[in-house]
């Protein structure tokens, strides 16, 4: 790995934890907690994969703006909102490099991406419709939408 920079996040009443946070000379975005990497993308089942990359797709649209309201972290919930699907940031952040979304600052903690608002705007419209928690008869329901 080349040059890392340093992320630092304090916790309440806990000790500072320390971050390194990038891309990998494969293109893959890397994570490091208090000395620890964390899983990338490939660790998750194939259906779950299948899934996310199915999300990104649908939702993600390339925007010319940089988008300041959702970072990695917010938008793996969402995602998991929307799918069931649960990862972790770095997992995310993996899914994102893979479907062509690069971050404004890759050694930032928490990424965020030149995508557009408005489908988290009717994402938003849609879980306040009784969507409030995620049920496996509201993916198809999902995916259907226009966004």
């Amino acid at each position: 790995m080349s040059e890392l920079n340093h992320c630092k996040r304090e916790s309440e009443g806990k000790k500072m934890q320390k971050y390194k946070c990038g891309i990998n000379e494969n293109g893959h975005s890397y994570e490091i907690v208090n000395g620890e990497p964390m899983s990338d993308f490939s660790a998750l089942d194939p259906d779950e994969q299948e899934t996310a990359k199915r999300w990104i797709k649908k939702v993600c649209k390339p925007a010319v703006a940089l988008n300041k309201y959702h970072t990695s972290y917010g938008l793996k919930h969402i995602l998991e909102g929307c799918t069931g699907v649960y990862m972790t940031n770095n997992q995310f952040k993996d899914l994102m490099l893979i479907c062509g979304f690069k971050p404004k600052y890759e050694h930032e903690l928490n990424w965020i991406f030149y995508i557009q608002e408005r489908p988290f705007t009717k994402i938003e419209k849609w879980r306040r419709s009784n969507h409030s928690f995620f049920k496996p008869e509201y993916l198809d329901e999902f995916f259907a939408l226009d966004l």
